[in-house]
Protein backbone atom coordinates (compact mmCIF):
# COMPACT_ATOMS: atom_id res chain seq x y z
CA UNK A 1 0.00 0.00 0.00
CA UNK A 2 1.80 2.98 -1.29
CA UNK A 3 -0.02 5.46 1.41
CA UNK A 4 -1.51 5.28 4.91
CA UNK A 5 -5.07 5.74 4.36
CA UNK A 6 -8.06 5.90 7.01
CA UNK A 7 -11.01 3.41 7.02
CA UNK A 8 -13.96 3.28 8.76
CA UNK A 9 -15.81 -0.25 9.85
CA UNK A 10 -19.69 0.79 10.79
CA UNK A 11 -20.80 -1.89 12.84
CA UNK A 12 -24.69 -1.57 12.59
CA UNK A 13 -27.69 -3.09 13.45
CA UNK A 14 -30.49 -2.40 10.82
CA UNK A 15 -33.90 -3.59 10.61
CA UNK A 16 -35.34 -6.04 8.64
CA UNK A 17 -37.03 -5.03 5.66
CA UNK A 18 -37.41 -1.16 6.97
CA UNK A 19 -35.62 0.36 4.14
CA UNK A 20 -36.14 4.12 5.11
CA UNK A 21 -34.66 3.53 8.77
CA UNK A 22 -31.82 1.71 7.31
CA UNK A 23 -30.98 4.10 4.83
CA UNK A 24 -30.98 6.87 7.52
CA UNK A 25 -28.72 4.91 9.90
CA UNK A 26 -26.05 3.91 6.75
CA UNK A 27 -26.13 7.60 5.42
CA UNK A 28 -25.82 9.18 9.07
CA UNK A 29 -22.89 6.54 9.90
CA UNK A 30 -21.25 7.47 6.46
CA UNK A 31 -21.60 11.45 6.69
CA UNK A 32 -20.07 11.05 10.18
CA UNK A 33 -17.10 8.49 9.20
CA UNK A 34 -16.17 10.78 6.22
CA UNK A 35 -16.19 14.05 8.60
CA UNK A 36 -13.63 11.98 11.13
CA UNK A 37 -11.61 11.82 8.09
CA UNK A 38 -12.20 8.13 6.39
CA UNK A 39 -10.92 7.53 3.33
CA UNK A 40 -12.66 3.93 2.88
CA UNK A 41 -16.56 3.15 5.10
CA UNK A 42 -17.06 0.15 5.28
CA UNK A 43 -20.88 -1.94 6.29
CA UNK A 44 -21.81 -5.16 6.76
CA UNK A 45 -23.34 -8.01 4.63
CA UNK A 46 -26.89 -6.80 4.33
CA UNK A 47 -26.69 -3.47 5.63
CA UNK A 48 -29.59 -2.54 3.23
CA UNK A 49 -32.23 -4.92 4.01
CA UNK A 50 -31.30 -6.47 7.13
CA UNK A 51 -30.21 -10.45 7.54
CA UNK A 52 -31.77 -13.01 6.60
CA UNK A 53 -34.33 -11.44 4.00
CA UNK A 54 -35.34 -15.01 3.94
CA UNK A 55 -39.36 -15.19 1.74
CA UNK A 56 -39.19 -11.40 1.52
CA UNK A 57 -36.65 -12.29 -1.50
CA UNK A 58 -40.10 -13.69 -3.32
CA UNK A 59 -41.19 -9.93 -2.95
CA UNK A 60 -40.43 -8.01 -6.18
CA UNK A 61 -41.49 -4.91 -4.19
CA UNK A 62 -38.63 -5.76 -1.72
CA UNK A 63 -35.84 -6.41 -3.93
CA UNK A 64 -36.44 -3.07 -6.11
CA UNK A 65 -36.86 -1.14 -3.00
CA UNK A 66 -33.49 -2.21 -1.66
CA UNK A 67 -32.18 -1.41 -4.85
CA UNK A 68 -34.00 1.81 -4.78
CA UNK A 69 -32.71 2.36 -1.85
CA UNK A 70 -28.34 1.36 -2.71
CA UNK A 71 -28.97 4.21 -5.56
CA UNK A 72 -30.63 6.54 -3.35
CA UNK A 73 -27.20 5.91 -1.03
CA UNK A 74 -24.85 6.12 -3.71
CA UNK A 75 -25.93 9.54 -4.70
CA UNK A 76 -24.53 10.99 -1.18
CA UNK A 77 -21.10 9.41 -1.65
CA UNK A 78 -17.96 11.12 -2.51
CA UNK A 79 -15.16 9.14 -0.39
CA UNK A 80 -16.16 5.48 -1.65
CA UNK A 81 -17.72 3.36 0.71
CA UNK A 82 -18.83 -1.24 0.50
CA UNK A 83 -22.22 -2.03 1.12
CA UNK A 84 -24.31 -5.27 1.45
CA UNK A 85 -27.35 -5.51 -0.56
CA UNK A 86 -29.43 -7.70 -2.77
CA UNK A 87 -28.63 -7.42 -6.56
CA UNK A 88 -31.47 -9.28 -8.97
CA UNK A 89 -29.90 -9.94 -12.30
CA UNK A 90 -31.95 -11.87 -15.42
CA UNK A 91 -34.37 -12.97 -12.53
CA UNK A 92 -31.60 -14.43 -9.88
CA UNK A 93 -31.26 -12.65 -6.20
CA UNK A 94 -27.18 -12.71 -5.45
CA UNK A 95 -26.11 -11.52 -1.59
CA UNK A 96 -24.05 -8.66 -3.00
CA UNK A 97 -21.63 -5.96 -2.21
CA UNK A 98 -21.77 -2.60 -3.90
CA UNK A 99 -18.69 -0.64 -4.02
CA UNK A 100 -20.05 3.06 -4.57
CA UNK A 101 -17.73 5.93 -5.62
CA UNK A 102 -18.25 9.48 -7.03
CA UNK A 103 -21.95 9.53 -6.65
CA UNK A 104 -22.61 5.64 -8.56
CA UNK A 105 -22.35 2.38 -7.69
CA UNK A 106 -18.83 1.51 -9.29
CA UNK A 107 -18.70 -2.12 -8.23
CA UNK A 108 -20.71 -4.99 -7.76
CA UNK A 109 -20.11 -8.67 -6.06
CA UNK A 110 -21.71 -11.52 -5.90
CA UNK A 111 -21.13 -14.14 -2.94
CA UNK A 112 -19.97 -17.28 -3.78
CA UNK A 113 -20.16 -19.35 -1.19
CA UNK A 114 -23.72 -19.89 -0.03
CA UNK A 115 -23.84 -21.47 3.64
CA UNK A 116 -26.60 -24.31 3.92
CA UNK A 117 -26.32 -25.63 7.86
CA UNK A 118 -27.00 -25.20 11.00
CA UNK A 119 -28.94 -21.77 10.86
CA UNK A 120 -28.53 -20.54 6.81
CA UNK A 121 -30.33 -21.70 4.24
CA UNK A 122 -29.22 -19.34 1.41
CA UNK A 123 -29.33 -21.62 -1.17
CA UNK A 124 -33.16 -21.57 -1.57
CA UNK A 125 -33.04 -17.83 -2.11
CA UNK A 126 -29.70 -16.73 -3.79
CA UNK A 127 -27.36 -17.52 -6.86
CA UNK A 128 -24.00 -18.28 -6.35
CA UNK A 129 -21.50 -15.60 -7.87
CA UNK A 130 -18.73 -16.84 -9.84
CA UNK A 131 -16.22 -13.91 -10.12
CA UNK A 132 -13.44 -13.46 -7.87
CA UNK A 133 -14.33 -9.81 -5.98
CA UNK A 134 -11.01 -7.69 -6.81
CA UNK A 135 -11.66 -4.50 -7.97
CA UNK A 136 -9.11 -0.94 -8.39
CA UNK A 137 -10.25 2.10 -6.20
CA UNK A 138 -8.99 5.57 -6.44
CA UNK A 139 -8.15 7.21 -2.91
CA UNK A 140 -6.50 9.84 -2.14
CA UNK A 141 -5.32 9.85 -6.08
CA UNK A 142 -3.91 6.66 -5.67
CA UNK A 143 -5.13 3.25 -6.82
CA UNK A 144 -5.52 0.40 -4.76
CA UNK A 145 -6.19 -2.93 -5.52
CA UNK A 146 -9.30 -3.55 -3.19
CA UNK A 147 -10.14 -7.78 -2.63
CA UNK A 148 -13.61 -8.36 -1.41
CA UNK A 149 -15.24 -11.43 0.52
CA UNK A 150 -18.88 -11.36 1.60
CA UNK A 151 -18.71 -13.41 5.10
CA UNK A 152 -18.86 -17.49 3.70
CA UNK A 153 -16.42 -16.64 1.32
CA UNK A 154 -13.80 -16.85 3.76
CA UNK A 155 -14.98 -20.07 5.06
CA UNK A 156 -13.97 -22.12 2.49
CA UNK A 157 -12.45 -25.13 4.24
CA UNK A 158 -15.49 -27.40 3.11
CA UNK A 159 -15.65 -26.09 -0.39
CA UNK A 160 -13.99 -27.15 -3.52
CA UNK A 161 -13.40 -23.54 -5.10
CA UNK A 162 -10.98 -21.95 -2.33
CA UNK A 163 -11.53 -18.22 -2.19
CA UNK A 164 -8.73 -17.25 0.05
CA UNK A 165 -6.71 -18.58 -2.47
CA UNK A 166 -7.51 -17.16 -5.17
CA UNK A 167 -7.94 -13.68 -3.81
CA UNK A 168 -4.08 -13.51 -2.94
CA UNK A 169 -3.07 -14.83 -6.39
CA UNK A 170 -4.39 -10.62 -7.30
CA UNK A 171 -2.07 -9.16 -4.57
CA UNK A 172 -4.18 -7.00 -3.11
CA UNK A 173 -3.40 -3.80 -1.66
CA UNK A 174 -6.28 -4.56 1.17
CA UNK A 175 -8.94 -7.13 1.74
CA UNK A 176 -12.49 -6.93 3.28
CA UNK A 177 -15.29 -9.16 4.05
CA UNK A 178 -18.34 -7.66 5.27
CA UNK A 179 -20.15 -10.23 7.37
CA UNK A 180 -23.71 -11.25 8.61
CA UNK A 181 -22.26 -13.76 11.48
CA UNK A 182 -24.15 -14.94 14.17
CA UNK A 183 -23.17 -14.70 17.80
CA UNK A 184 -22.08 -18.53 19.08
CA UNK A 185 -19.48 -19.52 21.93
CA UNK A 186 -15.68 -19.14 21.26
CA UNK A 187 -16.91 -17.68 17.70
CA UNK A 188 -14.82 -14.26 17.72
CA UNK A 189 -12.05 -16.54 18.57
CA UNK A 190 -12.51 -18.88 16.10
CA UNK A 191 -13.06 -15.95 13.53
CA UNK A 192 -9.37 -14.29 14.43
CA UNK A 193 -7.67 -17.76 14.30
CA UNK A 194 -9.38 -18.17 10.88
CA UNK A 195 -8.38 -14.93 9.33
CA UNK A 196 -4.78 -15.27 10.55
CA UNK A 197 -4.55 -18.91 9.17
CA UNK A 198 -6.18 -17.78 5.54
CA UNK A 199 -4.07 -14.71 5.04
CA UNK A 200 -1.25 -15.38 6.52
CA UNK A 201 0.98 -14.99 3.29
CA UNK A 202 -1.31 -11.87 1.89
CA UNK A 203 1.60 -8.96 2.98
CA UNK A 204 -1.70 -6.64 2.87
CA UNK A 205 -4.22 -5.42 5.71
CA UNK A 206 -7.32 -7.27 6.65
CA UNK A 207 -11.13 -5.49 7.30
CA UNK A 208 -13.89 -7.57 8.80
CA UNK A 209 -17.13 -6.12 9.53
CA UNK A 210 -19.19 -7.88 11.10
CA UNK A 211 -23.30 -6.73 11.48
CA UNK A 212 -24.53 -6.50 15.02
CA UNK A 213 -28.21 -7.17 16.46
CA UNK A 214 -30.96 -9.46 17.01
CA UNK A 215 -33.15 -11.01 14.44
CA UNK A 216 -36.05 -13.47 15.47
CA UNK A 217 -33.72 -16.53 16.70
CA UNK A 218 -30.41 -15.11 15.81
CA UNK A 219 -27.92 -12.48 17.35
CA UNK A 220 -24.97 -11.37 15.34
CA UNK A 221 -22.73 -9.82 17.77
CA UNK A 222 -20.17 -7.16 15.95
CA UNK A 223 -16.91 -8.16 17.00
CA UNK A 224 -15.41 -5.97 13.82
CA UNK A 225 -11.91 -6.46 13.33
CA UNK A 226 -8.18 -5.05 11.82
CA UNK A 227 -5.65 -6.61 10.89
CA UNK A 228 -2.78 -5.15 10.09
CA UNK A 229 -0.33 -6.82 6.76
CA UNK A 230 1.43 -9.52 9.09
CA UNK A 231 -2.00 -10.40 10.32
CA UNK A 232 -1.63 -9.00 13.28
CA UNK A 233 -4.61 -8.01 15.37
CA UNK A 234 -4.89 -4.37 15.83
CA UNK A 235 -8.21 -3.41 16.49
CA UNK A 236 -11.17 -5.09 17.41
CA UNK A 237 -14.81 -3.13 17.78
CA UNK A 238 -16.67 -4.14 21.14
CA UNK A 239 -19.26 -6.97 21.04
CA UNK A 240 -23.24 -6.63 20.85
CA UNK A 241 -23.10 -2.55 20.30
CA UNK A 242 -23.26 -0.45 17.57
CA UNK A 243 -20.19 0.82 17.24
CA UNK A 244 -17.67 2.85 14.11
CA UNK A 245 -14.28 2.28 14.31
CA UNK A 246 -11.66 4.09 12.42
CA UNK A 247 -8.39 2.96 11.32
CA UNK A 248 -5.27 3.62 9.30
CA UNK A 249 -4.43 0.38 9.18
CA UNK A 250 -1.32 0.17 10.87
CA UNK A 251 -1.52 1.48 13.99
CA UNK A 252 -2.31 -0.89 16.89
CA UNK A 253 -5.16 -0.36 19.99
CA UNK A 254 -6.21 -2.14 22.69
CA UNK A 255 -8.19 -5.16 22.36
CA UNK A 256 -11.70 -5.46 24.45
CA UNK A 257 -11.61 -8.10 26.58
CA UNK A 258 -14.68 -9.90 27.37
CA UNK A 259 -15.45 -13.15 29.35
CA UNK A 260 -17.68 -15.70 27.66
CA UNK A 261 -20.61 -15.26 30.69
CA UNK A 262 -20.51 -11.52 29.56
CA UNK A 263 -20.76 -12.28 25.96
CA UNK A 264 -23.71 -14.74 26.82
CA UNK A 265 -25.75 -12.14 28.79
CA UNK A 266 -24.94 -9.04 26.35
CA UNK A 267 -26.22 -11.12 23.70
CA UNK A 268 -28.90 -12.69 25.26
CA UNK A 269 -30.16 -8.64 26.55
CA UNK A 270 -29.54 -7.63 22.79
CA UNK A 271 -31.72 -10.41 21.52
CA UNK A 272 -34.75 -9.34 23.93
CA UNK A 273 -34.50 -5.72 23.31
CA UNK A 274 -33.64 -6.22 19.11
CA UNK A 275 -37.34 -8.45 19.25
CA UNK A 276 -39.39 -5.65 20.88
CA UNK A 277 -38.20 -3.08 19.00
CA UNK A 278 -38.06 -4.83 16.30
CA UNK A 279 -41.61 -6.08 16.47
CA UNK A 280 -42.91 -2.91 18.26
CA UNK A 281 -43.37 -3.59 21.48
CA UNK A 282 -41.41 -2.07 24.60
CA UNK A 283 -43.28 -3.66 27.26
CA UNK A 284 -43.16 -7.44 29.25
CA UNK A 285 -45.11 -9.30 31.55
CA UNK A 286 -43.25 -11.98 33.27
CA UNK A 287 -44.50 -15.06 35.65
CA UNK A 288 -41.60 -16.06 38.35
CA UNK A 289 -42.01 -19.00 40.31
CA UNK A 290 -38.97 -17.62 42.83
CA UNK A 291 -35.78 -19.63 40.89
CA UNK A 292 -32.62 -18.61 40.09
CA UNK A 293 -33.77 -19.34 36.34
CA UNK A 294 -36.34 -16.86 37.04
CA UNK A 295 -34.49 -14.57 38.57
CA UNK A 296 -32.10 -15.01 35.47
CA UNK A 297 -34.86 -14.29 33.32
CA UNK A 298 -35.74 -11.32 35.20
CA UNK A 299 -32.40 -9.65 35.17
CA UNK A 300 -32.43 -10.01 31.52
CA UNK A 301 -35.64 -8.71 30.60
CA UNK A 302 -34.73 -5.66 32.93
CA UNK A 303 -31.19 -4.83 31.26
CA UNK A 304 -32.46 -5.08 27.83
CA UNK A 305 -36.02 -3.11 28.15
CA UNK A 306 -35.84 -0.95 31.37
CA UNK A 307 -37.13 -1.47 34.61
CA UNK A 308 -40.31 0.35 34.08
CA UNK A 309 -40.98 -1.93 30.86
CA UNK A 310 -40.91 -5.37 33.01
CA UNK A 311 -43.80 -5.92 35.20
CA UNK A 312 -43.42 -8.98 37.32
CA UNK A 313 -45.98 -11.73 38.43
CA UNK A 314 -44.95 -14.52 41.23
CA UNK A 315 -46.64 -17.62 41.29
CA UNK A 316 -46.61 -20.71 43.42
CA UNK A 317 -45.56 -24.26 42.07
Amino acid sequence: MSQAINVAVCQINPTLGSFKTNLEKISSSYLDAIKDGADLVIFPEMSITGYPPQDLLSNNRFIEKNISSLKDLSKIVTVPCIVGFVDRVDGKNFNAAAICQDGKVAFKYHKIHLPNYDVFDERRYFSNGNSIGIFSLKIRDSKYNIGLQICEDLWDDEYDRKLSAELMKHNPDLIVNISASPFAQDRKEERVNLVKRKFKGANCPFVYCNLVGGQDELIFDGFSMIFDKNMNLIEMASGFIEETILTDLKTSKSIPSFSKNKQLFDGLSLGIKDYFTKTGHSKAVIGLSGGIDSALVACLAVNALGAKNVSLNFYAL
